[in-house]
């Protein structure tokens, strides 16, 4: 092997070497943070209740109240051993449709 094989080398060694060190460092780093974070919303959970609270009639408004019918016809009749029954529109609508 050269001596420039060999510096080469040594160099991508010496840069792996670094590589695993900021790699663990980032995973003590994350795990760190994951902890607080678990830590902080186990404790969030502790403080919510429940609490019901019964409705005033001054609390209910109405703005609105609706009405809606569309007549029809009922026609039962004789089939067979039974009775059958038939509905249509008492009245048009104004697209022509029910």
């Amino acid at each position: 092997m050269t001596a420039s094989a060999k510096s080469d080398v040594e160099e991508s060694m010496d840069v792996i070497g670094n590589l695993q060190q900021e790699i663990t460092q980032c995973n003590t780093e994350m795990k760190s943070m994951a902890d607080e974070i678990t830590l902080k919303w186990e404790q969030f959970d502790k403080g919510i209740g429940t609490e019901e609270i019964a409705p005033r009639r001054t609390d209910i408004n109405v703005h609105y109240v609706a009405l809606g019918w569309l007549p029809c016809w009922m026609i039962s009749y004789a089939e067979g051993a039974g009775t059958g029954t038939f509905s249509f529109p008492a009245c048009q609508t104004a697209g022509g449709r029910v």
